[in-house]
């Protein structure tokens, strides 16, 4: 009787690995692949640099006397704010002029909580050269970036080189393929351009 049930115990185990084993090859389990996201984008533009002639706003929390609604960026990039007196702000990010403002008025106040915001960009300006529609400089109330440049500058114009359009920005080198560009690939190399920044066009 004892090995009567062991013999039925090790049909019914037989039986049922080889009906899972048999559905597994009928049905296979493919392991799922993540869909792609597409192209990486850039997930931060370069912050703008504030320039000469900007106009900037200073908030400075639950304290309005040291508020500042329009502070120009003198001649020598540098502003003036309550207690702070003369601070250098051309060439820094509004979040580093944040960060140097606080640390200036820690030392009269607790927690010094700033916001500093570009009301108007005054200096802005780029020069698109070669085979565009309309070169020349292209001033902006906000910083362009290069595909923004071109549109501004009329666009290409026939027989252009779309594969090699070169920023120079002082002594750096920058190049942007334009074909590239619209099939998704590096889109990362259509960067903020900088007031004085020339795009050249082949």
């Amino acid at each position: 009787m004892y090995r009567t049930t062991l013999r039925t115990l090790g049909f019914i185990l037989g039986f049922a690995l080889v009906s899972v084993t048999s559905a597994q090859a009928q049905n296979p389990v493919i392991p799922s692949v993540p869909q792609s996201a597409g192209p990486a984008r850039s997930s931060e533009l370069p912050s703008y640099q504030i320039q000469i002639n900007d106009v900037l706003e200073v908030f400075v929390w639950k304290d309005v006397t040291l508020s500042r609604p329009k502070i120009l960026v003198r001649p020598d990039g540098r502003i003036s704010l309550p207690l702070v007196q003369d601070m250098q702000a051309a060439g820094l990010t509004t979040a580093q002029l944040k960060q140097k403002i606080e640390e200036q008025l820690a030392q009269y106040i607790d927690l010094p909580n700033v916001t500093v915001l570009v009301d108007q960009i005054q200096s802005y300006q780029i020069y698109v050269m070669g085979n565009v529609g309309s070169g020349g400089a292209v001033r902006s109330a906000t910083p362009l970036n290069v595909m923004q440049a071109l549109a501004n500058a009329g666009g290409f114009k026939d027989f252009a080189n779309k594969t090699e359009v070169l920023i120079f920005r002082g002594n750096l080198l920058y190049k942007f393929n334009y074909k590239e560009y619209t099939e998704g690939k590096n889109l990362n190399q259509n960067i903020t351009l900088q007031s004085g920044d020339i795009v050249e066009v082949h």
